[in-house]
């Protein structure tokens, strides 16, 4: 009889640990980030000391809605999370938690018409606004594993997908800062023109609820490896950007990421250097990128030498100067391309100097070609691109 109300008063104990668990942690979301938590289930190990919950959802109202109201959004969906506590922890309700695993992490970022199911909660978790319940939580470090990031536009599309995301965080909880290292499989960008493909990431840093203080990304597409390097502070209003990047890009490679142009693979090949910098708020940022290369091989021709100094801001492009050196061909000018606006495009200004034919005297000449090319659907299979290339250089990519 003693060993069944033993066991009945552990069964009841665990049953009353896994509803208070249960209740704030749905507050907590509900009261600090006016989001809604389910959970399809949760257990407590009260003998081994364990913690399981299955099947959780966060969601939260689009931005613009107010104080919570409004239909509520998946942003995070989690498979399995578990961990080990402090049994005391648990009775008191001031969580310790250590060997936190998250599995099967899908965070989908909605934008839909200027409004998203992100913006809130960066905002109140970058400011610092964590209360607005009883108790709390001290998590000694975490990791996550097969995880994935999809940020959506409002109808659907895919700008971003991240998947294969593993890795950890581990809190200083004295400075209340924590260090994060990630790693991920493929990473793809969708354009207008088709996707780009990057096979492997690596991120690390560290951050605090205001500041991403030091991060590293680097893109891994062998033997290309591009490395981005910097900070970013005022998370919760304007972020500002102060980014450095460097690598080596090999063209063969990335043509390969762009799916409409696998076919001129075989007619790009080279490395490429590339270094520059973002700097400044998150909506009036500006960039410098240079971009320098030697023994080239472009649409069949040989290029000795290629510079380009580009300048950057949000939907703004202009590279100037774009230099190439082919044998005693000089290609010199300047593009400039704008990706906003009713009549987005590409503006390109090239001269080619070389010399004349010998019965002409071999008298240097130049050929100024001008070219408006409208960015499209298809922008990186535009044929007026091929057609430019053959102008200015005489082959085609074809």
């Amino acid at each position: 009889m003693g060993l069944v109300l033993f066991f009945g008063g552990i069964f009841f104990i665990g049953h009353v640990l896994e509803s208070a668990l249960s209740r704030d942690l749905g507050r907590s979301v509900a009261r600090t980030f006016h989001g809604s938590l389910s959970i399809r289930s949760l257990k407590v190990g009260i003998f081994s000391r364990t913690l399981e919950v299955r099947g959780a959802t966060i969601s939260f109202p689009l931005s613009g809605s107010s104080n919570g109201q409004g239909p509520m959004t998946p942003l995070v969906r989690i498979r399995k999370v578990s961990g080990h506590f402090r049994l005391f922890s648990l009775l008191n309700r001031v969580y310790d938690i250590r060997d936190l695993s998250f599995s099967g992490v899908r965070i989908t970022a909605v934008n839909q018409g200027g409004r998203d199911n992100f913006r809130n909660v960066l905002t109140r978790w970058s400011s610092g606004i964590h209360g607005g319940v009883e108790g709390g939580a001290t998590v000694r470090d975490f990791r996550i594993k097969d995880s994935s990031i999809l940020l959506l536009k409002g109808n659907g599309n895919v700008i971003l997908k991240i998947q294969g995301l593993s890795g950890e965080i581990r809190p200083n909880l004295l400075m209340d800062r924590f260090r994060a290292r990630f790693r991920s499989g493929p990473l793809t960008l969708h354009f207008p023109g088709g996707p780009l493909r990057v096979p492997a990431t690596r991120l690390s840093g560290s951050f605090d609820s205001g500041t991403l203080r030091d991060f590293r990304v680097d893109l891994l597409q062998d033997p290309s490896h591009v490395s981005i390097e910097g900070r970013v502070t005022q998370i919760s209003e304007s972020p500002f950007l102060d980014l450095f990047f460097h690598g080596n890009l090999d063209l063969a490679g990335l043509s390969s990421m762009l799916s409409h142009v696998d076919k001129t693979g075989s007619k790009i090949r080279g490395m490429l250097r590339l270094d520059g910098y973002i700097h400044g708020p998150f909506d009036r940022w500006k960039g410098k990128a240079i971009l320098s290369g030697k023994t080239l091989f472009l649409g069949g021709e040989a290029i000795d030498r290629l510079s380009v100094e580009g300048h950057f801001a949000p939907f703004v492009l202009r590279l100037d100067p774009v230099l190439i050196d082919s044998g005693k061909r000089h290609v010199h000018g300047t593009m400039s391309a704008r990706f906003s606006g009713t009549n987005p495009g590409v503006n390109v200004d090239m001269a080619v100097d070389e010399p004349s034919p010998s019965f002409l005297g071999s008298v240097p000449m130049t050929v100024r070609v001008f070219r408006r090319i409208p960015i499209s659907g298809d922008f990186f299979n535009n044929k007026s691109w091929k057609n430019l290339w053959k102008k200015v250089m005489g082959d085609d990519f074809s």
